[in-house]
């Protein structure tokens, strides 16, 4: 009897103490959705079409829904999500932290009004997964929101302008 009672309390004790161990090896549970990148930018539909990219210590992103290549001007006012992130293919969770802005990463979801003046919307919430880096494209997905009017899912292929 005593072996049975020692035997259920040491499988009583194991089982709490696995249910309760950290698992910190989790990657984000973000769904990214297998299409080009699209979404809402201040409640107005917005599509990818072409990206440009600079690459130093980080990898420096200007994605756009409009033709662009490398060299010409990318100032027209035109909705737009641009960032930067860490050079390596990896997948980055977004999140904002006053505390710890050396390990904040956000996309910002850029749109003007109509007198022109930028409207940032920073998502603060989803993930971006950069699944190749070339010496001439930079390719990725997003699942990015700000918020119910300003989102974005999808993969992009921005073009390296170094």
């Amino acid at each position: 009897m005593k072996k049975n009672l020692l035997f259920a309390c040491t499988l009583v004790f194991f089982s709490m103490f696995i249910a309760c161990s950290d698992d910190d090896t989790t990657e984000p549970e973000t769904e990214f959705i297998d299409q080009v990148l699209q979404g809402k930018i201040d409640g107005e539909s917005w599509a990818f079409v072409n990206g440009t990219s600079s690459i130093d210590d980080k990898i420096h992103l200007d994605l756009l829904s409009t033709e662009t290549e490398c060299g010409a001007s990318n100032f027209e006012k035109k909705s737009r999500i641009i960032f930067s992130i860490t050079n390596a293919v990896g997948i980055y969770e977004l999140k904002f932290d006053f505390n710890d802005l050396d390990n904040s990463q956000t996309v910002t979801l850029l749109s003007y009004d109509e007198e022109g003046i930028p409207l940032n919307n920073i998502a603060t919430e989803g993930t971006v997964e950069i699944t190749d880096i070339t010496e001439t494209k930079v390719i990725g997905r997003i699942n990015a929101r700000s918020d119910d009017n300003s989102f974005v899912n999808g993969n992009f292929e921005a073009s390296v302008c170094n």
